[in-house]
This record gives C-alpha cells, sequence and structure tokens, in this order.
C-alpha cells in the first residue's frame, strides 16, 4: 500500500493563489531516478522513483524522492507540484497554465485534486525536458558523460538485445574461465567476424573479473594490462569488453531494459554488457551485426568442453538471434603448425625454466662418468657445445625423465598449453610433482585449487622420500629435487589464506622455514601477515626476531607495528618506526592513506624507490588501519622524522655558508 503523499488543502489554496501566466508550461511524471540504493548489507541494489517537474520558460527543476521504496503513487507527483510552485515561485512565472506528462491518467489525478478545471493537460510521448535532468543528474553522479545506451548501436532491437542476455547467461553458467586463461588468445576462423573482433580472450581465470575480450589482433595478457585506463591509445588498436558486473554496475539504461523487459541474468553479480572502448574515454555501443555475433561467440563457448578445447580447433553449430551459424573457434597455442610462434611465449619467462640445466647436466654427469677435474671440465665444455648447438644431450630416457622434460617444456610456455604437458607428464608419472603445481595453479579460483596443490604436495613427500626430511633439513631449497615440495607448499599455504584457513597455513608456512631457513621464498612475510591479522603477538615478534637482519620495509613496518600494539608510543617502538623509516621514506605516506595503493603489478624492487614501496604498503595496509590509534601515530613520527631532516639539511647548509674564504 502507497503512502499518502497529498498536499494538504491548505497548500493546495495557497498554490491555487499563485499567479497564472498563459506561458507557463511545466513537465513532469513520476520516473525511477538514476541512482541506485541498498535497504541493507547485502540486499538487491534497487532503483528508486520520484516525481520530476520542470518549468520549460524558466528551466527551473524539482524533484522528490519517495519517502519509502514502492510509495511512488500519483499523489507524489501532485505533492511535488505544489511544493515546486511554492518554493520556487520567486524565480517562476507563477503556476502553470498547462502542464505536459506521458500518462493521462496522471494528468486528471493533479487536475482533480487541485481542483483546477482550467489547467491543460497535454500528453507527450516522451518527456524530454525531464529526461534532459534525469542525465544531468546521473552524469554529476558518475563524474562524466554517461555511455550509450543498447539501442544507440544500429539495428539493435529489444530481440537481440533477448538473445545477448540468454547467450551471455549462459557463458556465465558453462564457466569456460574453468578451462581457459587471460593468456589464452582464440581465434574465431567461421563466420568471417566483424571488424576488431576476430580474437577472443575469456576473462575469470583469476578470480578476479569474468568476461571477454575481443581485439583484430591476438593480444597477451600483459599488452591487454598496458593499455590505458580508456582503452587502447591507437585507433588501429580498438577493444571490445564485454563486462560482467552488479546491476548498479552497468549503465543505467542497460539496467532498465533488464529490469523492465524481464531479461534472463544467470545472477546477481551476472548482468552483461557490451562496449567498444576507444582512445580517451569515448565508447561505442554494438550494432546488430556485432551483437550477434558475440552472442554466437557466447553462446559457442558455452556449449565447448575441455576436450573440444585440447583439440586445438572445433566447431559450435548454434543459433542466435540473427538465425543459425557454425562458430569454428581455434586456439593457436594448441595447433602444431603454431604452437611455437614467438608471439605465445612468457614475455617474462619462468624462473623455473632454469632448474633444467641443472638436471639436464646431473643426467649428462650419470651418462658420462668423468674421474678427474679436469675430465670434468672437458665434460661440461661438451654439454654446452651441444647446447649451443640447440641439441638436448641429455634429453629424458625413462618414463619420470620424460614427464620431468615436460614440465620444464611447460614453464616455458602458458595458458592452456601448460595444462596440456603438465597432463601429459602426469599420463608418464603421476608423481610429477610440478605438474600437478601447475594444474594448480590454472585453476580457476581458490576452491578448485586446493586439492590440486594438496595432491601436488603429496606427491612431491613421496617421490622425495622420508630419509630426505630427515635428513636434509635446512637445505630443502638448495637441492634441485626438493624445490617441487617447497614450491607446492607455497602454492598450498597461498591458497588456503585465501581460503580464511590461516591456522593451517600458519603451520605449512612454519614447517617451510624449517626446512629451509634461509628463506628463498619469502615464506617469512606470509606468516608475520597471518600472524598479525589473528592477533598472534608473540608468535609474530618471535619470528621478527628469527629475521632480524632483514631490512625490507615490508618487514620494518611491520615490526614498527608489532612495537606500537606491544607498548604504543614509547621509546622503542619510535626507534623501530623509524628505522622503517629509514629503509623507505615513501611508505608512511600510502600507509596513511584511506585506501591502499594501486597494485602497479611492477617486479621492481629497488630498496628505497616508490616501487618498493607500493608493495610493502599494499601488504600492510589492512593492519595498521585495523590498529587503533596505529595510523595517527605513524603520522606523527613520520612528520616528526621529515621536520628532523629538513632541520639537518638547513643546518648543513648554514653551515656550507659559514666557511671561511681562502
Amino acid at each position: 500500500m502507497t503512502e499518502d503523499r497529498r498536499p494538504s488543502p491548505l497548500l493546495i489554496r495557497r498554490f491555487m493563489q499563485l499567479p497564472r501566466p498563459s506561458r507557463e508550461v511545466w513537465q513532469g511524471g513520476i520516473v525511477m531516478m538514476p541512482t541506485w540504493i541498498a535497504s541493507g548489507p547485502g540486499a538487491e541494489p534497487v532503483r528508486p522513483y520520484g516525481a520530476v517537474w520542470v518549468s520549460l520558460s524558466s528551466g527551473l527543476i524539482h524533484l522528490e524522492l519517495e519517502k519509502d521504496l514502492g510509495q511512488h503513487g500519483p499523489d507524489l507527483a501532485l505533492d511535488a507540484l505544489v511544493q515546486f510552485g511554492l518554493k520556487r515561485y520567486k524565480g517562476l512565472a507563477g503556476r502553470p497554465a498547462r502542464i505536459q506528462v506521458a500518462d493521462p491518467a496522471l494528468g486528471e489525478f493533479i487536475v482533480a485534486g487541485l481542483g483546477d478545471a482550467e489547467l491543460a493537460v497535454e500528453t507527450v510521448p516522451e518527456l524530454q525536458a525531464v529526461g534532459h535532468v534525469l542525465r544531468m543528474f546521473a552524469e554529476d553522479n558518475s563524474n562524466g558523460p554517461l555511455p550509450p545506451g543498447p539501442f544507440s548501436g544500429e539495428g539493435v532491437t529489444p530481440e537481440r538485445m533477448r538473445g545477448f542476455a540468454e547467450a551471455a547467461a549462459a557463458f556465465w553458467r558453462a564457466e569456460p574461465w574453468q578451462f581457459l586463461t587471460d593468456e589464452d588468445t582464440l581465434r574465431v576462423e567461421s563466420p568471417d567476424p566483424p571488424s576488431a573482433m576476430s580474437h577472443v580472450t575469456v576473462l575469470g581465470n583469476a578470480g578476479i573479473s569474468c568476461g571477454m575480450h575481443l581485439t583484430p589482433v591476438p593480444m597477451s595478457a600483459d599488452e591487454l594490462e598496458r593499455l590505458p585506463a580508456h582503452g587502447p591509445s591507437s585507433g588501429d588498436q580498438s577493444l571490445w569488453a564485454l563486462f560482467f558486473g552488479a546491476i548498479d554496475e552497468m549503465p543505467f539504461e542497460d539496467a532498465d531494459l533488464w529490469l523492465a523487459g524481464g531479461l534472463p541474468v544467470a545472477q546477481r553479480e551476472a548482468y552483461p554488457w557490451l562496449v567498444k572502448v576507444r582512445p580517451g574515454s569515448e565508447r561505442v555501443r554494438a550494432d546488430a551485426t556485432k551483437l550477434a555475433f558475440v552472442e554466437g561467440v557466447l553462446r559457442a563457448l558455452a556449449a565447448t568442453t575441455e576436450a573440444d578445447i585440447d583439440a586445438g580447433r572445433w566447431t559450435k553449430s548454434v543459433r542466435t538471434s540473427a538465425g543459425p551459424a557454425d562458430f569454428t573457434l581455434a586456439l593457436p597455442l594448441l595447433l602444431p603448425d603454431e604452437r611455437d610462434d614467438p608471439r605465445w611465449r612468457p614475455e617474462t619467462p619462468d624462473p623455473r625454466v632454469m632448474e633444467r640445466m641443472f638436471v639436464e647436466l646431473e643426467r649428462y654427469q650419470r651418462l658420462h662418468p668423468a674421474d678427474s677435474p679436469a675430465e670434468r671440465e672437458a665434460l661440461m665444455d661438451r654439454y654446452i657445445e651441444h647446447l649451443e648447438a640447440g641439441e638436448r644431450p641429455a634429453a629424458g630416457q625413462t618414463p619420470i625423465e620424460r614427464a620431468q622434460d615436460l614440465v620444464f617444456d611447460a614453464f616455458g610456455t602458458r595458458g592452456r598449453r601448460r595444462t596440456v604437458l603438465a597432463r601429459q607428464a602426469l599420463a608418464l608419472d603421476p608423481d610429477a610433482a610440478d605438474a600437478h603445481l601447475i594444474l594448480a595453479e590454472q585453476a580457476a579460483g581458490p576452491a578448485r585449487a586446493l586439492p590440486l596443490y594438496e595432491r601436488a604436495v603429496e606427491a612431491a613427500r613421496h617421490r622425495v622420500g622420508p630419509e630426505t626430511f630427515e635428513g636434509e633439513v635446512g637445505r630443502f631449497w638448495d637441492l634441485v629435487y626438493t624445490r617441487p615440495y617447497m614450491r607446492a607448499m607455497l602454492g598450498l599455504s597461498d591458497t588456503l589464506v585465501a581460503l580464511g584457513r590461516h591456522d593451517e597455513a600458519a603451520r605449512h608456512l612454519q614447517d617451510m622455514l624449517r626446512l629451509d631457513p634461509t628463506d628463498m621464498q619469502g615464506a617469512r612475510y606470509r606468516l608475520l601477515r597471518v600472524f598479525l591479522a589473528h592477533n598472534r603477538q608473540t608468535d609474530a615478534e618471535t619470528l621478527v626476531e628469527l629475521f632480524a637482519d632483514d631490512t625490507h620495509p615490508e618487514w620494518r613496518f611491520g615490526e614498527a607495528l608489532l612495537a606500537f600494539r606491544r607498548e604504543g608510543d614509547s621509546p622503542a617502538s619510535r626507534r623501530a618506526l623509524l628505522a622503517a623509516i629509514g629503509e623507505n621514506r615513501h611508505v608512511p605516506r600510502l600507509l596513511a592513506a584511506a585506501e591502499p595503493p594501486e597494485d602497479k603489478s611492477s617486479d621492481v624492487d629497488e630498496p628505497g624507490s616508490l616501487d618498493e614501496a607500493i608493495l610493502s604498503a599494499r601488504q600492510l595496509h589492512v593492519f595498521w588501519h585495523a590498529t587503533p590509534g596505529a595510523v595517527a601515530w605513524l603520522k606523527r613520527v613520520a612528520a616528526a622524522a621529515r621536520s628532523g631532516r629538513s632541520a639537518r639539511t638547513a643546518a648543513r647548509r648554514s653551515a656550507r655558508g659559514r666557511r671561511p674564504r681562502r
């Protein structure tokens, strides 16, 4: 039942006393507002309604929102009209001689409610002035121009949009990102793709954002990552993007279409919209041909199986809103005549590939025993000569060795080919731990990855053997054959943290430090974050003491936070913080900010650099802000440190100015 918002008889009498010039025309009605509100945490966002009136002569506007969701009967429009006249009478010529509405029943209600038989009512098909007001309101909330609506593309109809919505929902439910990563570029071989849509990248494997990119040329994940924020910098590098998100992340016109038309959606976070991003901030919507093509790609991928993908090329017959079509897709990375193309190689080599030389050299030495140092040196020279000639003098002979070679091949490639090679390795050697590790790394999300990491740990433990766990404690990173176990343990602990199972992760990390006290993998940083998150103060302090020589700012600022948690602002905690600031002066500003710094995805870790500070602040930001008083203390001490540096600099300059003349 809607709340009665009808104005009181007194207000209506006052309104009717306003003058009525014949030129005064007001346009208005009840409209859905271009904003979103939620009734509570986790509640579905909804669009509130409001009454809007616009004076066509003066341009003045008046808006009243419904007080409660769903409370927007015609009395809301009547009340807004009366309030408009009474509150803005100085700017208005008077009350209207004519009103423009889209709903004739609303016009009749207003005439009857005012008791004003002389008020003319005009029914118009479109409330253009009201629409202009709503656009201005939306652009103001969005801090910029609104993207074009779904029907701005030539020939796009509600039927085409429904077909697109159905295909997007099927794509989401099929989850093709569980088989494809953002390093896999698919080629659409038939039908002939529209301009700039010949290559497809499926997003979602990393668990960050789901969707699809369509480009005119193959683009690696690194190339897509380097694109400017608003799209390609060159007009030749068009980028079509399919986004999925909650309904309040869609353009308003798209959201209205889904709400009014009842278009299908897979789940609350899976409302789709397709847009072409051009240099700058311009966005373009697909025409009917492109929209139907993308619909076909989505339907083809929704019907694609893992076996289809691993075949390298496959065809799916689908029905689209433009009619039936056969879509042939190819993954060049898996095609024998294309998979060695340099474009498919990782831009940054996997450091694990470097272990191949150690493994193969050990094999070569077993095949060619050398007794004296001179013979061993000559053997090494011959081995290097083989490598320089492009030969593989120590290729695997046994199933276990051939499986290891396939794993190294997998480390040297990317995307789906890694998965294929890893599975080939496991067919030869079920205990090939690094092959299980690759499958875990390629899995979509921590829930899928967890059992694969557990299997990798189990396989590595079996291969290493109990005698190694007894006799080689402390050397588990020095020995090449124990590294797969350490890698699997690190991946398992990261996955457990992602799933909120911190105690289990901590036990694994502590065992890694027992096996490799030098901590070449950085397990201590992960363990410190777990201790900080769960206020395990004693454990954290013991860990910090164990690596007291670590001068990395993440370690130093973590140590300072522990000191503050233990004793607040004290000489000892200030000394710890000043020592941390001395390692990197950029960190305090980043830690003190309301939000953690954006991830620049940089591998640069130059001591004292801004990149190093960003990496450190991203890891520690949440813990500093979760500690009462810590950020304020950080600001005070950092400001004092800056003042001290300035004073010392000024003193040095002054001293230089007082030097005696020669």
